[in-house]
C-alpha cells in the first residue's frame, strides 16, 4: 500500500494506488481514507456519536484558544527546557486533525496569529512566576532606581535650529550686543592667543553676557545669550555670502540688515572662507588653512608669536598655552602645574619611581620611552642613525635630533618662568633652571665649592690646574 522513498536525505510516503507522495503520515492516512477506502471492503468505519468533536466549525478562534490553554502547561515545560519547536509541531497537529479543506485554510491563518498570542501568554505566565520569586527588597530597590532623577545637562543651542528672523531682542539691543561681543576678541579673532582656549572663551562669553544684561536691563540666561550670539553670526555669514555672489557677478552689495556695519567685523570668523590664491570656498577656517598650505607646501597652523608651524591645530593650541603659561593640570603630590595631562603622568613617575620602559638587552629601566631609545642606540647599537637635514650631524634618537634642529631656528619658545629668558630647546631651558635652584648640584671634590651648572664646575676646576672630565658629572652630584 505504501512505499518509503529516500531522495536527497528526504523521506516520502508514496501511495501505490495513485502514486501520490506525502511527507506527513496523517496526510497520507487522510488521502487513503478519502480516495481509496473502497479498496478495503473488510474495514468497517465506526462513527462515535457520543464524544463531542475536537473542534468547533462555528467558532474557530474559541476552539484554538481552548486547545492552547489545555496544553499550556506542556508548552511551558518545553519552553523552559529549550524545546521551542514543540509549539510549531503542536499547531501543525491541529491542522492535520481537520478533515474539511475550507476549515484547514481558515485554521492556517488563525493559528499563525494564535501562535504569537500563545507565546505572549506563556511569557506572561513565566514573568509572573519570576516576579513572585523576587524579594521585596529587590523590588523596592528597582522602584528607587526608576524614581531617581537623572542629572540635568547644560545643553548648548545648535546653530542649525536657530533662524535669523526669530530675534528675541530689538535692533538697539542687537547693536549693544555686537559692541559688547567685539570687546572680547578671543571669541572671534584668531589672532588673539586665547582664541583656541575653550576655558578662556567660556570665561569671556560669561563676562560678555553679564555686561550685556547690565547695559540693557535684561536677564538673559547663558542659553538664551548664546542663541542671540549665534543669530548675529548667522546674519553676518549670510551677508558675507551675498557679498561674494555680488562680487562674482560684478554687482554692488546692499545689506538688508539695518545694523550690519556693527557686526561686519565678524566676517573674519564666519563661513564661507575663501582661498586668497584660487578662490575655493570652505565652511571651516581650519580646512581653509590646510588648503592654503597645499599651494606653498608650508605648515598650515602657525604661531603668530614665534612663527613656529604645526600640521595639526591641537598642537598649535598646546604650543600657545606655553606662551600664555596656561597650566591647567596639577600634580596631586607637589601641586606643580603642567600644560597637558600627559606631562602630569610623566611627572608623577618622579614621585612613584615607576619606570615602565625596560631594555630587552641589559634590563635597564627608564621612565620615558625616548630615554630607552637613546640608551639602546648609545649602549648597544652605537649607531647614530638620525641625521640633521641642515648640518648632517647625526644623533642616537629622534628626540635628540629634534632638540638639535631647534638650534638652527631663530625661534625661542622655551621660556623660563622665573626670569622670562627664552631658549631654543628644552634641554637648554632645563640647564638654565638649575641657576634658580636653591641647592647647587655640582660640587668640587678638592675645595668643596658648589655650582649650579656643570659648566661652572668645569671652569672652576681649571683654577686647581685640573681638567674636569665631563663623563664624571654624576660622581660630583650630591
Amino acid at each position: 500500500m505504501a512505499t518509503v522513498l529516500e531522495s536527497k536525505n528526504e523521506f516520502y510516503l508514496s501511495c501505490e494506488f495513485c502514486g501520490a507522495k506525502y511527507h506527513q503520515l496523517n496526510n497520507f492516512i487522510q488521502h487513503i481514507y478519502d480516495k481509496h477506502l473502497t479498496h478495503f471492503p473488510s474495514i468497517v468505519i465506526k462513527q462515535e456519536t457520543t464524544s463531542p468533536p475536537d473542534y468547533c466549525e462555528n467558532d474557530l478562534d474559541c476552539c484554538i484558544q481552548n486547545k492552547l490553554y489545555d496544553n499550556l502547561e506542556m508548552l511551558e515545560s518545553h519552553k523552559e527546557s529549550g524545546d521551542t519547536h514543540i509549539m510549531s509541531n503542536f499547531f501543525e497537529t491541529v491542522l492535520l486533525d481537520r478533515n474539511d479543506v475550507e476549515i484547514k485554510a481558515e485554521l492556517s491563518q488563525t493559528i499563525n496569529n494564535e501562535l504569537i498570542t500563545g507565546q505572549m501568554e506563556i511569557n506572561n505566565v513565566v514573568t509572573s512566576d519570576e516576579e513572585k520569586l523576587t524579594s521585596d527588597s529587590e523590588i523596592t530597590q528597582k522602584k528607587e532606581n526608576s524614581q531617581r532623577k537623572k542629572p540635568q545637562r547644560n545643553y548648548k543651542p545648535r546653530a542649525r535650529d536657530i533662524k535669523i528672523t526669530d530675534a528675541n531682542i530689538d535692533v538697539s539691543q542687537c547693536i549693544i550686543l555686537a559692541e559688547v561681543y567685539k570687546k572680547h576678541t578671543c571669541l572671534w579673532n584668531e589672532k588673539d592667543i586665547s582664541y583656541r582656549f575653550n576655558n578662556k572663551r567660556e570665561e569671556a562669553l560669561a563676562s560678555a553676557r553679564d555686561e550685556f544684561n547690565e547695559k540693557t536691563g535684561l536677564n538673559l540666561t547663558e542659553y538664551n545669550f548664546e542663541i542671540e550670539v549665534i543669530r548675529l553670526r548667522k546674519i553676518c555669514s549670510y551677508e558675507k555670502k551675498q557679498k561674494i555672489i555680488c562680487s562674482q557677478n560684478k554687482k554692488e552689495h546692499k545689506s538688508s540688515c539695518k545694523y550690519y556695519n556693527y557686526i561686519e567685523y565678524l566676517e573674519v570668523d564666519v563661513a564661507p572662507f575663501v582661498c586668497s590664491i584660487c578662490g575655493e570656498q570652505h565652511r571651516v577656517l581650519g580646512k581653509l588653512k590646510v588648503h592654503e598650505a597645499t599651494h606653498d607646501g608650508s605648515l598650515p597652523f602657525k604661531c603668530d608669536i614665534c612663527g613656529r608651524g604645526f600640521r595639526v591645530g591641537i598642537n598649535l593650541t598646546r604650543h600657545l598655552r606655553r606662551h600664555e603659561r596656561d597650566r591647567r593640570f596639577y600634580c596631586d603630590v607637589c601641586s606643580k602645574a603642567f600644560i597637558t595631562p600627559q606631562e602630569v603622568v610623566l611627572h608623577m613617575r618622579t614621585h612613584t619611581g615607576e619606570k615602565p620602559y625596560v631594555c630587552h638587552v641589559c634590563g635597564t629601566k627608564y621612565a620615558k620611552s625616548s630615554s630607552l631609545v637613546d640608551h639602546i642606540m648609545r649602549s648597544h647599537q652605537k649607531e647614530r642613525r638620525f641625521k640633521c637635514d641642515i648640518c648632517s650631524k647625526a644623533f642616537y634618537s629622534p628626540p635628540t635630533l629634534k632638540e638639535h634642529k631647534n638650534s638652527h631656528k631663530k625661534v625661542r619658545d622655551y621660556i623660563c618662568e622665573v626670569c622670562e629668558k627664552a631658549f631654543k630647546s628644552r634641554k637648554h631651558l632645563t640647564q638654565h633652571n638649575r641657576i634658580h635652584d636653591s641647592v647647587k648640584r655640582y660640587i668640587c671634590k678638592i675645595c668643596g665649592k658648589r655650582f649650579a651648572q656643570a659648566a661652572g664646575l668645569c671652569g672652576h676646576m681649571k683654577s686647581h690646574g685640573t681638567i674636569w672630565n665631563t663623563n664624571s658629572a654624576d660622581n660630583n652630584l650630591k
